[in-house]
């Protein structure tokens, strides 16, 4: 949900015609920075919740009982890669704004 609101506003900062911003430049580095962080929390959380289900609900006695299947492994994602990438991408994006505001604030200051 917070993602989302950071990008509302970076969407109505642009919309203003003012991109190249402080305001601008901080929500694109904390939505990437979130976006890692989720890319980290997500798989983690999703593991933890299916381990759960399968000992909840004795999956692996069913499935193994049932003769169709002999032996169970889990496996587990600590992270996510191509969202950490899309991470990454959007905070290099972020350096970008960053240097469009000085460009910006030089071009202002020219005038």
């Amino acid at each position: 949900i917070f993602c989302i609101k950071q990008l509302q506003k970076i969407i109505n900062l642009v919309k203003m015609g003012t991109p190249f911003t402080n305001d601008c430049v901080k929500s694109i580095n904390t939505l990437g920075k979130l976006i890692i962080i989720s890319s980290i929390l997500i798989p983690i959380v999703s593991n933890i919740f299916e381990l759960y289900q399968f000992r909840m609900f004795n999956i692996n006695k069913i499935l193994i009982s049932s003769n169709f299947i002999s032996n169970i492994h889990y496996t587990f994602n600590l992270f996510d890669g191509s969202i950490f990438i899309f991470g990454i991408i959007i905070l290099i994006l972020g350096k970008v704004f960053e240097y469009g505001c000085y460009l910006q604030d030089e071009y202002d200051s020219v005038l």
